[in-house]
This record gives structure tokens, sequence and C-alpha cells, in this order.
């Protein structure tokens, strides 16, 4: 068993000490975040997976922290993971609709972004990204969300003009039959 005190940076600053195995995993973990505490770009959003039915609307939320003396002009954008690991932006008008805004907090910036499927389809069923590039070439990408759309939502009245149609339909072949 070992320890030593560990100061990561005056910014991101935390102290660890080292005193079992496993504790590695958990250094990673902090290096992993000091990294992105250096790049200057955070990209933050719930992992949950989204199941919705055809023909709901949907809005994914992105919240993006940078500070804007290392990153002048930034990019942000919500995109769709293809079959060959391409993430391509959501842009078509007609079926998504994009809003920004951004926030000063003290020397730091935060954008969000959101998208809004306006009535999903199958085909929307995939994976989705927030990625976020600086201007100086800093980058920052959120986890895969998986959206999964099944088949059109089941309303009362469809149902129940159903079981009407099922009635007439009866009744006029017993007023024939007779």
């Amino acid at each position: 068993m070992f320890s030593h005190p560990l100061k990561l940076s005056e910014r991101c600053s935390c102290t660890m000490h080292i005193s079992h195995p496993t504790s590695v995993l958990l250094l990673l973990a902090v290096l992993c975040n000091l990294l992105v505490c250096l790049a200057g770009v955070t990209v933050k959003y719930p992992r949950d997976p989204y199941t919705k039915a055809e023909g709901d609307t949907l809005t994914l939320k992105c919240m993006v922290h940078y500070e804007p003396k290392t990153c002048k002009d930034i990019k942000t954008r919500w995109c769709c993971l293809d079959k060959v690991d391409h993430c391509s932006s959501l842009k078509d008008p007609s079926r998504y609709l994009i809003q920004v805004n951004e926030t000063q907090e003290k020397e730091y910036r935060q954008r969000s972004i959101f998208v809004t499927f306006n009535s999903l389809t199958r085909q929307d069923t995939a994976y989705y990204q927030c990625n976020a590039v600086c201007s100086s070439g800093t980058e920052g990408k959120g986890h895969l969300v998986h959206l999964n759309v099944t088949g059109l939502k089941a309303s009362k009245w469809s149902g129940q003009s159903k079981v009407d149609t099922a009635l007439l339909t009866l009744s006029v072949a017993l007023l024939l039959w007779s």
C-alpha cells in the first residue's frame, strides 16, 4: 500500500490518496475529468435512453460549458450517428426545431442546445450525440444517447372506432341475412 497526494490544477483542484489497487480506476476517472477541465469545454446531458411512439415529439437538451478566453468562437450541434460511425448534423427544419440559449457565469459561458423532433418516425431510431468545437480546435463530445421509436401510439378513439366499425359490419350482415 502507498499513499500519495495528487494536486491536479488550481482551477480543478482535488487531492487524492491512493491506498488500494482499485483506486487506480478512480484515479483514471479523475484524470479524464482533468483533461476535460483543462480543455475548457464540457458537454453535459442525461444518459437515459428514450423510447417514444411514432408521431410523438421529443426534445433533447445539451449543456455546453466553456471559457470564452480559450474558446472565442464555438460551434455546437446535435448529430445522429449513422451506420459508418459518422455523426451527421440535425439540420432539416421540417423535422427538427433547434434552439440555442447562452448565459454568462463569471468567467464561463453556458450554452444550451435544444433539438425538438416534430413528429417521430421509426427512421429516427438511432444514437444521438451533442458536440462542441472551438475555433482553437478544442473539442467537447457528449456520450451517445439511444432513441427507440416504436409503432404508432394507440388512442382510445381509434380503438373505439374499430369496435364501432365491427359492430356496424355485423349489424349490416345480420340485416342482409334476415
